[in-house]
């Protein structure tokens, strides 16, 4: 008879396989639980998952009350964010299209059809990624290629922007100093709903005029640019404003919407501070899917930048001015 086998072997080293892999998990959720302190959009986006987006944004000026007065530009893209590493992105617009108002119905509101560069526009939002990273939790660093045109980057930095829900917290109110794209901001956190300790609904407004980055000046190709003719910063003429609203997945913490509405009232040729001049934008971010991801690859990149917009300087008037100004002549 030749020598007895153990026969615990195989029993044991299952044990030790499932021992050993429990405590892999364990040490990796430890690793990832404390990265979130030091990230904490590490909770709202997880590490190797990529989240598409369905993103809507509108640029309205005109009087109130005076519909043929107003002009309109939308955007819609498809918008995917990429998680190769903790605190480090990468996003991707595709499929954009880019319509403006050609008339109104008899109800007032707009008819929209697609602009002439509308097939240039989308080139132009595909033809790079955005690399982004948030060092410790802080101020947001873009790393774009070299060759982005600062428009399009803007109009990328605006959706970062409204993607970025502010971190959680135990309080149902707070104000907060956030990144965005007028500079460091003070934001009123509103959580208006939990399961149990999770929020599910957010809510975040801010005055713009008391950011730190807010100078909008009169030949800047913005929303902003509503009268020519005008030399110097238009901030102290201007009543800004913003507020977001965030619908968050209960169980995954991910952002599932995003509406952010932004108003801009010229107060020169206001009523009460409230009617008038008005430049609104507003933006909504709707999640469609959240493949995971295999890639781990992230390269900053030596183009490095803020959040904040950068101007844009053009010293033709925008054509949403000519509009507005003819209704005031």
């Amino acid at each position: 008879m030749g020598p007895r086998k153990p026969a615990l072997r195989t029993p044991l080293l299952l044990l030790f396989l499932l021992l050993f892999l429990d405590t892999s998990v364990w040490a990796q959720d430890e690793v990832l639980e404390n990265l979130s302190f030091s990230c904490p959009n590490a909770t709202r986006f997880k590490h190797l998952r990529k989240y598409v987006y369905n993103y809507e944004a509108e640029s309205s000026s005109g009087v109130q009350g005076t519909a043929d007065s107003r002009s309109a530009t939308k955007i819609n893209c498809k918008v995917e964010l990429e998680v190769p590493q903790i605190c480090g992105f990468i996003m991707r617009t595709n499929q954009c299209t880019l319509k403006e108002v050609y008339g109104f119905n008899p109800e007032g509101k707009a008819l929209m059809k697609k602009t002439k560069n509308s097939e240039e526009f989308a080139a132009a939002m595909s033809r790079y990624e955005l690399k982004l990273a948030i060092p410790e939790g802080k101020q947001i660093v873009l790393y774009p290629d070299k060759d982005e045109p600062k428009y399009i980057l803007n109009i990328k930095r605006g959706i970062i922007s409204a993607l970025l829900v502010p971190p959680e917290t135990e309080e149902d109110q707070q104000e907060l100093f956030l990144d965005t794209v007028y500079g460091n901001c003070s934001t009123q956190v509103t959580v208006n709903s939990r399961k149990g300790t999770v929020p599910t609904e957010m809510s975040t407004e801010r005055n713009l005029q008391q950011c730190d980055g807010f100078q909008p000046i009169s030949t800047s190709v913005s929303p902003l640019a509503l009268i020519k003719g005008l030399v110097h910063p238009l901030s102290t003429l201007i009543s800004s404003s913003q507020t977001c609203q965030y619908t968050l997945d209960p169980k995954r913490k991910h952002v599932s919407e995003a509406v952010c509405d932004e108003q801009h009232l010229f107060l020169p040729f206001s009523y009460k501070n409230k009617y008038g001049i008005m430049t609104r934008v507003t933006q909504k971010l709707s999640l469609e899917d959240t493949p995971k991801i295999n890639s781990r690859f992230f390269s900053e990149g030596t183009n490095r930048m803020g959040l904040a917009f950068e101007s844009t300087k053009s010293t033709s008037s925008p054509k949403q001015a000519d509009a507005v100004l003819k209704t005031l002549q």
